[in-house]
């Protein structure tokens, strides 16, 4: 599966509206294996092109993550780096897609800066798991194959 252009909007509109918004255009590729009835998903990347905007909408969730990550930094490098995330202009927004143990994972890429107060300078990398199931689910894949009767062998 090739898109080109895609707007950033929507496809976070689509994928996560209580969690994320931004502007801008996505560019990639993900290999769509389909082996009835099966579905699975190759490796693969994403490319959002530079100087769009992102905004993370659920803070509390992203200060969750950032407390897992076990760096230890202070109370204020922490709310900088949370408030540049709500209103975060990037250079470089990659994923690159590809399967482990846990289904399609995407290790993303994220540089720019806050637009606003400090304009804190990040630099971002991270793992988000699980996106075959909510790729299945957009595609309508999981609820018309959920109530098909199984196969008998």
């Amino acid at each position: 599966m090739q898109i080109a252009r895609v707007d950033l909007r929507r496809l976070l509109l689509l994928f996560a509206p209580t969690k994320a918004g931004g502007e801008g255009k996505i560019t990639g590729h993900l290999p769509v294996i389909v082996d009835w009835p099966a579905v699975h998903f190759g490796d693969g990347s994403l490319q959002a092109a530079p100087g769009g905007l992102l905004e993370i909408k659920d803070i509390g969730a992203a200060a969750a993550a950032l407390d897992q990550t076990g760096q230890s930094g202070s109370t204020e490098v922490k709310r900088r780096v949370l408030e540049a995330l709500g209103d975060f202009q990037f250079d470089v927004l990659h994923a690159a897609l590809g399967n482990d143990s846990q289904g399609l994972a995407a290790d993303l890429h994220l540089t720019g800066k806050g637009r606003t107060g400090p304009r804190t300078p990040l630099d971002i990398q991270m793992r988000i798991h699980g996106l075959d199931d909510l790729l299945k689910l957009y595609l309508g894949y999981i609820s018309r194959t959920s109530s098909m009767p199984e196969k008998k062998a």
